[in-house]
């Protein structure tokens, strides 16, 4: 078995934006797979944080290099849950909180209510916004604002990553339609150099005639036309496995584009969850 990530260079990078060149060197903005959108769509069943989690630490350690921004916003998981599945992976994730390269958007502990006054320090304090339910028409302003006072202020100019975990929730959550949703995306994409969304998948949300499959279906639709890359996530056919979580598939979305995107399908075993020990494989090769 490969150590994730290091499988077939499958995530060396190559779907995020070129380091920014330092002054003298070239242009300012990154020239290759700029405003990129990445899909991940994965079934009720399997847990697609880790897959988030690990573009960010690549943005964040790896290969892609240090100038690097992630602006994670999650509207299923709060701050102490993704800090815990960073330091498992061996990331400080309070370290680059502290150093800006890494900025948390709570999108679920007070969506509708506030939040509630045992919450622990490290989410008040780590949390750069907490997105609110009745706010809608204004996410997009609070979110690019956030992006562009994230980037002001800087030395040197810093490639952001935006990370939009289970966006379809809010859909689910009868806060917002499709058009709606694809329309945040878009706008979003335009204000960040690389845009990854996870979203749910399953045959059983988008079969049927409700409108929440309609919307769902829809949504999924839009996401993959604007997208360079869907990875999927599926869980195994055969029931549970103790080695292997499920199938990882890597196809092309149906952004026009000279870039090779590197088609596949892979398992993947990520144990209790969390990013410090997923790893993926070749079908057939353990």
């Amino acid at each position: 078995m490969s150590n994730f990530p290091d499988l077939l260079r499958i995530f060396d990078g190559r779907y995020l934006p070129e380091p920014f060149l330092g002054p003298g060197e070239g242009p300012s903005r990154p020239t290759r797979l700029s405003r990129n959108l990445l899909l991940v769509a994965n079934a009720v069943s399997t847990n697609a944080s880790w897959l988030l989690q690990h573009f960010s630490k690549l943005s964040l350690v790896g290969a892609v290099g240090a100038d690097t921004q992630v602006v994670f916003v999650s509207f299923v998981q709060n701050v102490e849950f993704h800090a815990e599945c960073f330091k498992k992976a061996g990331v400080d994730i309070n370290l680059h909180i502290a150093q800006k390269s890494f900025v948390f958007v709570d999108g679920s502990s007070a969506l509708f209510n506030d939040l509630p006054a045992a919450s622990s320090s490290i989410s008040a304090a780590h949390t750069s916004l907490h997105l609110k339910a009745g706010l809608f028409p204004s996410w997009r302003e609070q979110l690019q604002t956030l992006l562009e006072r994230s980037r002001r202020g800087e030395t040197r100019p810093r490639r952001q990553i935006l990370c939009l975990e289970a966006l379809d929730m809010v859909m689910a959550l009868g806060i917002a339609g499709a058009t709606e949703l694809l329309n945040l995306v878009t706008e979003l994409r335009n204000s960040a150099d690389t845009t990854i969304v996870s979203t749910y998948s399953s045959a059983e949300m988008l079969t049927g005639y409700s409108p929440l499959a309609r919307e769902q279906c829809m949504y999924l639709q839009g996401l993959s036309r604007q997208a360079l890359a869907i990875f999927s996530l599926r869980p195994l056919e055969s029931g549970y496995s103790d080695e292997v979580s499920g199938f990882l598939r890597i196809t092309r979305g149906g952004e026009p584009t000279t870039e090779v995107v590197e088609c596949g399908e892979f398992h993947y075993f990520v144990g209790e969850g969390n990013l410090g020990s997923a790893k993926v494989f070749v079908r057939g090769r353990w």
